[in-house]
């Protein structure tokens, strides 16, 4: 509440940096709600300021709340002449309460003399800054958004307010959720611009439509919850609002996608090394702003995200610089060079996953104890060294040598067969590769 209090009183220029202001000063002097005193230190004519504040005051309405239009200005119709208002319009006034309000006005007029002339709309606006409403789109009943962005407003649809584009509502059942207008009176964009335009602004908001299933980006100029122009923004750049609004998207289009093969061989080669942090993908849901987030805002749509690699991301923003030192350190290689100094990337999440109390540096060197004295035979001088016949080298370490390989990392004393690196492979062309001598020899 009490940080509600303080809002208001900024608003309504009464505090700044949490200080109060002259104009709070002067606030205080007077006999009057904050929300009523202010208007009253601006306005010109002190007799319709003053009967304004004396009205929105008084507990006891000059005309039933459930007779007439919530209209203020028919309030302020009946104050002003009594009997005129009884001959023009079909609802009594409460005499006694209008002769108690205009004797107010008197006192508070001689209190205070401002010097900018303003419509009774626009006292309105600057005593309830935070209850400006905008129409929603046309619906069963007149629904309002309020600038204060808590809760909204409904009209009786037969109400002549009803449709209203911009209403100050200054009076409501009290409902928090959605309260029922008992006053209120309308306004004009300019007449709203005039006496609070240095609190409208423009702001860049990006959302997630699950319909186009892509980040909508807009343009919106806004007088707080109250949106009064909004465009579509095409040339959008990307940025933490793109970002963020496709971690919406995210999570709306399932979640993390399966890894990409080098996101998946880099997710098996953390889970080698003992104390880094949880790559399940639960964990990595839980966390998606800390990792992810820096590196969406060129991510607009479900088709980006099909194309989307996560290993960046997971590199630079699951693991530090010293976890990532750690990893090169401690964990098995990410590949190995092949005698034709093709460097291929080994899988260790595939069907022969290392043990985790492998000796890592061992299995870097080709070897672990139980391994160093089964050497592989040297190549034939005559012949140029080749990979092994059938293996993928293009994806993963696979066949003879990467069994090879997982051979060591669990311990297990291992020889290449005759059909590895070392030879010829079996029923094979022996001059598969190599260059044709010249002279036919």
């Amino acid at each position: 509440m009490l940080g509600e209090a303080q809002a208001l009183l900024t608003q309504l220029g009464a505090l700044e940096d949490g200080r109060i202001t002259e104009h709070g000063r002067a606030l205080a002097r007077l006999p009057l709600h904050p929300r009523l005193g202010g208007h009253m230190l601006t306005v010109a004519g002190k007799g319709a300021a003053g009967g304004l504040a004396a009205l929105l005051a008084e507990r006891d309405p000059p005309l039933p709340f459930a007779a007439p239009p919530v209209d203020l200005s028919l309030r302020l119709e009946a104050l002003n002449g009594p009997r005129r208002f009884a001959e023009r319009r079909p609802w009594q006034a409460n005499r006694g309460v209008i002769e108690r309000v205009r004797a107010e006005a008197k006192r508070l007029a001689r209190m205070v003399n401002g010097d900018t002339a303003l419509s009774p709309a626009q006292m309105a606006a600057l005593a309830y800054p935070d209850r400006v409403g905008l129409r929603r789109p046309p619906g069963d009943d007149p629904r309002y958004v309020l600038s204060g962005g808590k809760g909204g407003a409904v009209l009786d649809p037969e109400d002549t307010l009803a449709a209203t584009r911009l209403i100050v509502v200054t009076d409501t059942d009290g409902n928090p959720r959605e309260a029922k207008i008992r006053q209120a009176v309308a306004i004009t964009e300019a007449e709203l611009r005039e006496v609070h335009g240095d609190q409208i602004r423009w702001e860049d908001r990006c959302h997630w439509s699950k319909r186009d299933r892509r980040v909508i980006a807009r343009r919106q100029e806004v007088f707080g919850a109250v949106v009064l122009d909004d465009r579509i923004w095409k040339d959008a750049p990307g940025g933490e609002a793109v970002a963020r609004a496709m971690l919406d998207g995210v999570r709306d289009l399932g979640g993390l996608r399966p890894p990409s093969g080098a996101a998946k061989r880099f997710l098996a080669r953390v889970a080698l090394v003992d104390g880094m942090p949880d790559m399940s993908d639960a964990a990595l849901m839980d966390s998606l702003e800390d990792w992810l987030l820096p590196h969406l805002g060129r991510v607009k749509s479900a088709e980006d995200w099909k194309r989307f690699d996560i290993l960046n991301a997971l590199r630079g923003g699951v693991l530090d610089w010293n976890q990532m030192s750690r990893l090169d350190a401690e964990a098995p290689p990410a590949h190995f060079t092949t005698p034709m100094q093709r460097k291929v990337p080994i899988d260790y999440g595939g069907e022969h996953p290392l043990d985790r109390g492998a000796p890592a540096g061992d299995v870097r060197r080709g070897q672990t104890p139980e391994s160093r004295a089964h050497t592989p035979p040297a190549h034939h001088a005559s012949e140029p060294p080749r990979p092994e016949t059938g293996a993928d080298h293009d994806g993963p370490a696979g066949g003879v040598l990467g069994q090879f390989l997982c051979g060591c990392a669990q311990g297990h004393a291992r020889t290449l067969p005759e059909t590895s690196l070392a030879g010829r492979p079996a029923g094979g062309r022996s001059d598969l590769r190599a260059k044709p001598r010249k002279g036919g020899r």
